[in-house]
Formats: structure tokens, C-alpha cells, sequence
């Protein structure tokens, strides 16, 4: 297109000029129109070439771009999730800290028992001597008396072990869970 309006401009300059000029002038001049034309051309076809690599470098980009955006939105996801992980240890961290604290409590006051129990098994145990010798026919239930009240005694003290059995072993199963979490928090942000 480009070419024809330069040789429609030719061809109406032509005439004027071809009576200044001789022959070989308006050929030379009409070379480099022509050049000029397919210079012009060459350029026009780099420049669409440019503009279609823009364009595939545009698309690129902005399918990277929209990749980003959703490894960012995952992220993000991703950051909420931890948060609500973490808070979820915070409060079980706490529960194991307040099971900590009942069975330290538990074991003391399993301590004071123990000195109560033996005290109470005890002061039976001297009662019935006492009694036994007071009375006669007593005397002979005193073994009978002193075993039971160790029998009694030795219950107590087993219902006690077995209870701080148990707390231990919730204690070790709830850090266990927490250490479980802390190891799979550790994992997702690695």
C-alpha cells in the first residue's frame, strides 16, 4: 500500500519533473522510491516481529503472573492454617500444663495419704492391742485384726499408685501429641 502511494506520487511529480530533469534522474529517483518502499517494508515487518514477540512475551508474563497469584492465595492459606495450628498447641500446651499441675498436686496430696493412711493403720493397729489385751477373748482376732487393717492399707496404696499411673500416662500420651504437631509444623514449613 505504501508503495503505490509513493508511486502515485511519482507518477503525478513525474511529469513536471521529467521536463526539468532528463530520463536517468526520474529512474533514479524512481529506484529510490522503490527502495525506500522495501526499506519501509522491512521495517514494518521487524516492527510487527517485535510487536509479536511483546505480545508472546505479555502472554508469558502474565501466566506467570497468574501463577504467582495463586501461590501466593496457597500461601496464604497456608499462613491461616498455621496459625490456627498453632494457636490449637498454645491451648494444648496449656491443658498439658494444667495436667502437670494436678498430678503434682495429686501426688502430693498422695504423699500426705500415705502418711495418714499409716498413721489411721497404725492407730488401729495399737487399738486392737489394746483392746485385745483388755479383752480377752479379742486376743485371739489381734493377728486377724493387724492383717486386715494392712490388707486395707496395702488397698489404699494400691488405688493410689494406680491413679498416678494413669495421669502419667496421660501426661506422656499428651506430650506425645504435642511433640507430633510441633514435628508436622516443622515439616509443612520446611
Amino acid at each position: 500500500m505504501r508503495i503505490g502511494i509513493l508511486f502515485a506520487i511519482c507518477l503525478i511529480l513525474g511529469p513536471a519533473h521529467a521536463q526539468d530533469t532528463d530520463d536517468q534522474e526520474f529512474s533514479a529517483l524512481t529506484q529510490q522510491l522503490r527502495d525506500l518502499a522495501t526499506d519501509l517494508d522491512r521495517e514494518d515487518g521487524a516492527i510487527r516481529a517485535d510487536i509479536e514477540r511483546l505480545r508472546t512475551t505479555f502472554d508469558r508474563l502474565s501466566r506467570e503472573f497468574s501463577n504467582f497469584d495463586r501461590e501466593y492465595e496457597e500461601l496464604e492459606n497456608f499462613l491461616a492454617q498455621s496459625a490456627s495450628l498453632e494457636a490449637r498447641i498454645t491451648k494444648l500446651e496449656s491443658s498439658l500444663g494444667t495436667i502437670q499441675m494436678s498430678a503434682t498436686n495429686a501426688e502430693a496430696i498422695s504423699k500426705s495419704m500415705r502418711w495418714i493412711v499409716a498413721i489411721v493403720s497404725f492407730l488401729i493397729t495399737a487399738m486392737t492391742v489394746v483392746f485385745g489385751l483388755l479383752f480377752s477373748q479379742r486376743f485371739l482376732n489381734l493377728q486377724t485384726d493387724a492383717r486386715v487393717a494392712h490388707e486395707v492399707l496395702a488397698r489404699i496404696e494400691k488405688s493410689m499408685d494406680d491413679e498416678r499411673k494413669g495421669e502419667r500416662e496421660d501426661r506422656a500420651e499428651m506430650r506425645e501429641t504435642v511433640s507430633q504437631v510441633k514435628k508436622w509444623l516443622q515439616e509443612q514449613e520446611s
